[in-house]
């Protein structure tokens, strides 16, 4: 039988203790070791690769959770390679858990007005998951305040696609479209956004 001890913050009422606790017996269940062939020497590889990746996966979630959000991408970034599959639940924890390091150092980058760090975190995300809608709308700010105009416009024209209707979606076109100086249609753009909220 394998024990693991991790050490993690908590609340008062022990909530988040329970939370955490949850979220690791899960991961344990998900992370297979049935895939099992003939040889021992390979038996012992795949129930040693699945250790690594669950006490990897523990610590970047701990790391989190004590607000080491750079050591907790960097751990986690190890094992995402080899656990890509979308269909496999471990795999999507992972993704999961570095998409949100990867947006709290972006929320961070605003706050210090960081941009090159932003579009390198926005950027991740992007490579984990292309069509977010996150990843997108935030690099195209942040490639704007760089004065990476290609890459913003090519952002904004993926959110027009993806997302043609979403209220920030909205927002970045029309302020490409200021920028640009095409004021009737940013114009045009806001009425949009106004009527939308206005609509119930």
């Amino acid at each position: 039988t394998l024990h693991f001890t991790y050490l993690h913050p908590n609340d008062r009422k022990g909530n988040l203790g329970k939370m955490v606790s949850l979220e690791l017996q899960s991961i344990l269940a998900l992370k297979s070791y049935t895939k099992i062939i003939n040889s021992s020497i390979e038996d012992i590889k795949i129930i040693g690769e699945n250790i690594f990746d669950i006490c990897t996966y523990i610590l970047g979630l701990t790391l989190k959770l004590f607000g080491r959000i750079q050591q907790s991408i960097m751990v986690l970034e190890i094992v995402l390679p080899k656990n890509a599959d979308k269909t496999d639940a471990f795999s999507n924890g992972i993704r999961f858990h570095l998409i949100n390091d990867y947006q709290l150092l972006i929320d961070e980058s605003y706050r210090q007005n960081s941009y090159e760090r932003g579009l390198l975190f926005s950027r991740k995300i992007l490579g984990i998951e292309p069509k977010s809608f996150s990843g997108l709308a935030n690099a195209a700010i942040f490639a704007y305040k760089l004065g990476n105009i290609a890459e913003s416009e090519k952002k904004i024209a993926e959110l027009e696609k993806l997302y043609p209707g979403h209220p920030l979606t909205l927002i970045d076109v029309a302020f490409y479209r200021i920028t640009k100086k095409d004021y009737k249609s940013a114009q045009k753009i806001y009425g949009k956004i106004i009527k939308n909220q206005d609509t119930p």
